[in-house]
């Protein structure tokens, strides 16, 4: 067996106490070594530049730890700022691994509140470090996915595939599902888009068509109001679900999907800082929740939509 980190640290602040940091840090930027490298500047180091360089290591430990059990007790924003302090740190002293281990902890944070652009950054960056850190790919690849980014979600996951050679049977084939998962939801929505098309087409022809003059077939009340029923549902849509994601009627799920998820990390009751918002967020949030739930899912949304037109014109439903 190879002699102990603090083994070889004693035996080099014997030669030149100035090169067990050197050592230390060596060890700090290796996977899997943090820890030994803790172990070399505790027995070994006693110049300045050592205790300097155990502080910094222990500083980052910490707040890595600190990240972990937030996330472990699912207190998710509070990772990502333990994460983000120990990032700090890292990128001054230039750890390349470490700031890469970080920045993907703070992924798993950010994915967890669905936070995927963030997600993506983080990965990206952490991917940029090392390249082959198969965690940051498939995290990548899976916030992608949230977003509805196929082909570059796609994209990762056949490179992990590819490139990740230890993965075991059970993690390929959970990678494989996922990656037929894509192709279904790309193939669905293509499908979506070409009904959504032709009925765009439909109602564009309906329009140009003369409307022959009748009397109004719902009574005298609805009748009153058949002319204004443009400026009704222009009103009414100020207290839609729509109005409150801030997208149109025709936008598409993804659309919808990106709106909500943007919304979420600007005013979500776990976002705010000033405790009066937050309360007055935990008060409000719910409704925003509910016209998500019911936009995103196709058959509440076309409950929801005929519900708008018979409101248009009158009618309660």
């Amino acid at each position: 067996l190879p002699p102990a980190a603090s083994a070889i640290s004693k035996r080099l602040r014997e030669i030149s106490e100035p090169l067990v940091p050197l050592f230390a840090r060596a060890l700090w930027t290796t996977p899997g070594r943090a820890g030994d490298s803790r172990s070399a500047l505790k027995e070994g180091g006693q110049g300045a530049e050592s205790m300097e360089l155990l502080s910094t290591i222990e500083a980052v430990a910490r707040e890595k730890n600190k990240g972990d059990g937030a996330f472990r007790e699912a207190r998710y924003h509070d990772a990502y700022r333990a994460y983000s302090n120990a990032i700090s740190i890292v990128e001054r002293e230039g750890n390349a691994h470490m700031n890469a281990v970080l920045r993907c902890n703070r992924a798993a944070a950010s994915m967890s509140y669905q936070g995927y652009e963030e997600a993506i950054e983080d990965t990206t960056e952490a991917l940029r470090k090392a390249p082959y850190y198969f965690k940051a790919m498939l995290r990548r690849a899976r916030s992608l996915v949230m977003l509805g980014r196929f082909q570059g979600a796609l994209a990762d996951f056949h490179r992990y595939l590819k490139t990740h050679t230890g993965i075991t049977s059970v993690a390929q084939a959970q990678v494989r599902k996922e990656i037929s998962d894509v192709y279904k939801r790309i193939q669905r929505e293509k499908a979506e888009r070409s009904t959504y098309e032709r009925q765009q087409s439909r109602s564009r022809q309906h329009a140009q068509r003369p409307t022959p003059q009748r009397e109004p077939m719902w009574g005298s009340a609805a009748g009153a109001n058949a002319g204004q029923g443009k400026d009704d549902d222009k009103d009414s849509s100020r207290e839609t679900y729509y109005h409150l994601l801030g997208v149109s009627r025709d936008a598409t799920e993804q659309q919808i999907k990106t709106a909500y998820h943007k919304l979420a990390l600007k005013i979500h009751p776990d976002k705010q800082k000033n405790p009066d918002q937050k309360k007055y967020w935990l008060k409000n949030w719910p409704k925003y929740k509910r016209a998500f739930d019911t936009l995103s899912e196709e058959k509440s949304r076309r409950q929801y939509d005929l519900e708008l037109r018979f409101r248009a014109v009158g009618l309660n439903v």
